[in-house]
């Protein structure tokens, strides 16, 4: 199931999908994943995008809204609001942080 998630990011993943390739009722294939990853279906999607985004933000060039729909989150809008609950702070700013050279002092 992981495999899955990680292989469609980019696109709508709904419960009723992955349930329905575990062969499994909504209801169950969620209480099912939540006690195998820890987390609900969707939280668990989340993660995985940002994951991803922050990959593709230190790895690239892209502009955020690229990554945002890149990752399967509707727009930069969206994918901000989700990154900074995540993390605390705005994406750009993350970034910045991250892609800084050694010894910089700003």
């Amino acid at each position: 199931m992981a495999a899955f998630v990680t292989s469609h990011l980019d696109v709508c993943i709904r419960v009723e999908d992955l349930a329905a390739l575990s062969r499994l009722t909504p209801g169950y294939f969620s209480k099912a994943f939540r006690g195998t990853f820890g987390l609900p279906p969707h939280a668990y999607l989340l993660e995985r995008r940002i994951a991803r985004a922050c990959e593709m933000m230190v790895g690239s060039d892209e502009p955020l809204a690229q990554i945002a729909l890149a990752c399967g989150l509707y727009d930069q809008a969206h994918f901000t609001r989700v990154f900074r609950k995540r993390y605390g702070q705005a994406p750009g700013s993350w970034r910045r942080h991250r892609r800084r050279a050694p010894g910089d002092p700003t």
